[in-house]
C-alpha cells in the first residue's frame, strides 16, 4: 500500500462515503481483512468498480455506457443549441458567408433537431473513446488510476487551444471531452505513481528522475487538467521530423522484469508523438513483463535510426510469440499506407496465425490508399470503391485504435449521397435506396440525411425505428406515408409515445381507443400527458374512461392539468378519486380547472394537507358548509391558512373564534369581527388583548 493511497490524496473524504463505506463492510463479511482505514476501504470499493467494468461482459458494458452518455452528455437542451448555432453562425459571418441575424433566421426547425444530435452524438464518441480505452484489457492501468481519469475527464470539454486550458464542463456544454492520448496519459500515470510511491514502477526510484514539468505540477497538488495538459505537451515532438523515408531497422525490447530495461523501450519514444501508451514506464515494464516487444526506427535528421513508425508488442509462450497489437504512428495509431508491407512481413515473421487477423486491415489500407491516391489525380471513384467507402458491406478495417481513418471522410466529402447510392444499388427509387441501405447496417446515412429523400413508405419508417433510428422517425413522421397501427406500437414501444398522440392524424387505420390505452399502460410521463393534451386527436373515446385510466396509472396530475379538454366528466368525482389516489396536490395545483365541487371534496382536501387551496379557491365549491371547513382546517394545524385567507370566509361562530385564539391567530378574530355571528362575551373580553 502507498504512504498514502492516491485517490485519498485527492479527494480525502471519499473513503468515509456510503457507497466506499458499503463495498469495505460487504468485503468484510465475505472474510477478507479490510482494516478501517483510507487505502484499504478504497481499494476495495475500487476493486468492485473493477469487476464491476468487465470488458469481457459486453451487454453490462453497454447499459454502463448508456447510464454514461446520461449523465455525462450536456448542452443538448434548448438554449444551449442556440448558443451552438449562433456559435457557427459567428464563424461563418468571420468567413465572409453572411451575417449571424441573417443566418440564425434562416435555421429551420429541423436544422437545430439536426444540431441537437450532432451535439449529442459528438460527445457520445469523444466519452466512448475514453470509456473504451480506460477498460480495455490490453491497457493495464490500476484501477485507482482509471477511476482518478475517468472521474476527471467526465468534468472537462476539449482542449482550448487559444486558451491552453481544458475548459471545465456544466449542463450548457456542447463541446467534446478531451481527447484520447494514451503517450501522454502515460506520463501522467508514471508521474502518479513516483510521486505518490505506489509501487507501479518498483520501489527506491529517486523522485529526482520524475519529469520536472509535472513534478512542479504534483508539488502543487494540481488537477487532473493540469497533469495531463503538461503531459500532452510532453507527447509533442520536439524537433519536426521527416517521415518521407522508410529504410530502417527493427530493433528487439526482450522480455523483462527490470525497470531500467523498460526504460529502454519508453525514452526511446519520448519526444516523437508516437501516441502509443509504452511511452510511460510503468507501461512499458507492464508490456515486457508479458513478452517481447519490436520497434520499427527509421533515419532522424542526423542519420541515426531513431525515429519509430511501427510497434508490435508480443505474447511469449514457451516455444511461441503470440501478436498482442499492431501499431503505427498515424491519426489514432494507425499505419503509415507506405509502411504496410514492412509491418505485415514482420507479423508473418513473428506469428503467421496471428498475422491472419490483420489480412482485412491490411488489405483495406492498401485499397483505401489506392482510392485516395486515383482521387488526387482526379479519377473518377467506381461503384465498387463507392460500396466500400460508404462501408455497404462491413466496416472499413485498420489499425486505428478508436478513429476513422481521416482518408474516408475526405473522400466522401461534398458527395452527393443519393446519387452515389443510385449508382450502388442501381435504381432511383428513394425508398427502396434508403430499404437498402438499413439493410445493410448503414440506417443512420438514412437518419441523417432524410430530408434528402422522398417517397419513403410505413416498411421504411418500421426498419428504421427496428435498426434503432427510432429519433428520426419520432422527429420527422410527416416524411413517411401510410403509417399503420404496427408503426405506432412500435414508436410507443420505443418511448415515443408522445409523437402517436400528437400526430395520431398521420396513421391510418389505428384503434384510437386502444392506442390511448397503450400509452397509459406505457407510464411514459410525457406520452401521458399527451393523451390529455392532444385529446382532441382521439375520435370515438370516451373522455371519463380516459380520465379514470389515468388516475388509476397514478397519472391523475395530467387529467387535472388538461381538464378543460375532457368532456362529459364529472369534475367533483374526478377530484375525489385523485385524492383517493394520493394526487390530492394536483387538484390544488389546477384547483381554477375544476367546476362544482362539493363538501365532501372539500373535506377530502384537508384530509389530503391541501386546506390552503381549499381556503384560496372557496369559490370553486357549492354547497358547503364554511363554518365547518374553517373548523377541520383548523383542527388539521392549518389556522394560518384560514387566517391568511379571512376575508374568503362569512358565517363563522364562537367556536371557531375561539379555535383560531388558541391556535395564535387572535388578531383576525379582532379586526375581523363582522366574520363572526353569535360571539360570546367571553370571547370578546379574550380578544381584546390585541389591540
Amino acid at each position: 500500500m502507498p504512504e498514502k493511497h492516491p485517490i485519498h490524496a485527492k479527494y480525502p473524504e471519499l473513503h468515509k462515503s456510503p457507497v466506499v463505506e458499503k463495498a469495505a463492510t460487504q468485503h468484510r463479511r465475505h472474510g477478507e481483512r479490510i482494516p478501517n482505514e483510507p487505502g484499504p476501504k478504497l481499494e476495495a470499493w475500487l476493486s468492485d468498480l473493477e469487476h464491476i467494468h468487465d470488458p469481457n461482459r459486453p451487454e453490462v458494458m453497454e447499459r454502463i455506457k448508456r447510464i454514461y452518455h446520461r449523465d455525462y452528455i450536456t448542452g443538448t437542451d434548448d438554449a444551449s443549441v442556440e448558443r451552438y448555432l449562433r456559435h457557427q453562425a459567428q464563424i461563418a459571418q468571420d468567413q465572409g458567408r453572411g451575417m449571424v441575424e441573417d443566418i440564425m433566421a434562416q435555421i429551420t426547425d429541423k436544422e437545430r433537431e439536426r444540431a441537437r444530435e450532432i451535439i449529442e452524438s459528438d460527445q457520445k464518441r469523444s466519452l466512448d473513446r475514453w470509456f473504451d480505452y480506460l477498460t480495455d484489457s490490453n491497457v493495464p492501468y490500476p484501477m485507482w488510476f482509471k477511476y482518478y481519469v475517468f472521474r476527471n475527464i467526465t468534468g472537462l470539454a476539449a482542449l482550448d487551444k487559444q486558451k491552453g486550458v481544458f475548459p471545465k464542463r456544466s449542463k450548457s456544454t456542447t463541446a467534446i471531452f478531451p481527447e484520447v492520448n494514451p503517450e501522454a496519459l502515460a506520463y501522467t500515470m508514471d508521474a502518479m505513481a513516483q510521486h505518490y510511491k505506489t509501487g507501479h514502477r518498483g520501489d527506491g526510484q529517486p523522485e529526482e528522475q520524475l519529469n520536472p514539468h509535472l513534478k512542479e505540477a504534483l508539488d502543487k497538488n494540481a488537477s487532473f487538467a493540469d497533469l495531463y495538459k503538461r503531459a500532452l505537451e510532453l507527447a509533442l515532438p520536439k524537433n519536426p521530423e521527416s517521415n518521407d523515408t522508410t529504410d530502417g531497422v527493427w530493433l528487439k525490447y526482450d522480455q523483462t522484469d527490470d525497470l531500467d530495461d523498460a526504460k529502454r523501450l519508453s525514452h526511446s519514444l519520448h519526444g516523437h508523438n508516437t501516441g502509443w501508451c509504452v511511452a510511460g514506464e510503468d507501461m512499458a515494464l507492464g508490456y515486457l513483463r508479458d513478452g517481447d516487444f519490436y520497434v520499427y526506427y527509421t533515419a532522424g535528421p542526423g542519420g541515426d535510426f531513431v525515429v519509430p513508425r511501427i510497434g508490435i508488442p508480443v505474447i511469449n509462450y514457451d516455444d511461441y510469440q503470440s501478436l498482442r497489437e499492431v501499431r503505427g504512428i498515424g491519426n489514432d495509431q494507425n499505419m503509415e499506407p507506405e509502411l504496410l508491407d514492412i509491418a505485415q512481413a514482420k507479423m508473418q515473421e513473428i506469428d503467421p496465425e496471428g498475422a491472419e487477423n490483420y489480412q482485412i486491415a491490411l488489405e483495406d489500407m492498401r485499397r483505401l490508399t489506392e482510392i485516395f491516391s486515383n482521387y488526387q489525380e482526379g479519377k473518377e471513384i467506381s461503384k465498387e470503391d463507392l460500396r466500400f467507402l460508404y462501408q455497404i458491406d462491413r466496416p472499413i478495417d485498420s489499425f486505428a485504435q478508436f478513429e476513422e481513418d481521416p482518408r474516408i471522410a475526405k473522400l466522401l466529402q461534398g458527395r452527393d449521397l443519393i446519387a452515389d447510392m443510385s449508382k450502388v444499388f442501381n435504381t432511383t427509387d428513394h425508398n427502396l435506396l434508403a430499404q437498402q441501405l438499413i439493410e445493410a447496417g448503414r440506417g443512420e446515412f438514412v437518419a441523417y440525411n432524410l430530408d434528402k429523400f422522398t417517397g419513403l413508405d410505413n416498411t421504411t419508417a418500421q426498419q428504421l425505428i427496428e435498426a434503432g433510428q427510432v429519433w428520426v422517425v419520432a422527429r420527422d413522421l410527416g416524411n413517411f406515408t401510410g403509417l399503420d397501427n404496427t408503426t405506432a406500437q412500435q414508436l410507443i414501444e420505443a418511448g415515443q409515445g408522445w409523437v402517436v398522440a400528437r400526430d395520431l392524424g398521420n396513421f391510418t387505420g389505428v384503434d384510437h381507443n386502444q392506442i390511448a390505452q397503450r400509452l397509459i399502460e406505457a407510464r411514459q410521463a410525457d406520452a401521458v400527458e399527451s393523451v390529455a393534451e392532444d385529446l382532441g386527436n382521439f375520435t370515438g373515446v370516451d373522455h371519463n374512461q380516459i380520465a379514470q385510466r389515468m388516475i388509476e396509472a397514478g397519472q391523475g396530475w395530467y387529467v387535472a392539468k388538461h381538464l378543460n379538454n375532457f368532456t362529459g366528466v364529472d369534475h367533483n368525482q374526478l377530484a375525489q378519486r385523485m385524492i383517493e389516489a394520493s394526487k390530492g396536490d394536483a387538484v390544488a395545483t389546477y384547483l381554477n380547472n375544476f367546476t362544482d365541487l362539493d363538501n365532501t371534496t372539500a373535506q377530502r382536501m384537508i384530509e389530503a394537507g391541501q386546506g390552503r387551496a381549499l381556503a384560496k379557491n372557496l369559490n370553486k365549491f357549492t354547497g358547503i358548509d364554511q363554518n365547518q371547513i374553517a373548523q377541520k382546517m383548523i383542527e388539521a394545524g392549518e389556522a394560518e391558512y384560514v387566517a391568511s385567507q379571512f376575508s374568503k370566509f362569512t358565517d363563522l361562530d364562537n367556536t371557531t373564534a375561539q379555535q383560531l385564539i388558541e391556535a395564535g391567530q387572535g388578531q383576525f378574530v379582532r379586526y375581523y369581527p363582522n366574520k363572526f355571528t353569535d360571539l360570546e362575551p367571553e370571547t370578546l373580553a379574550e380578544i381584546e388583548k390585541y389591540k
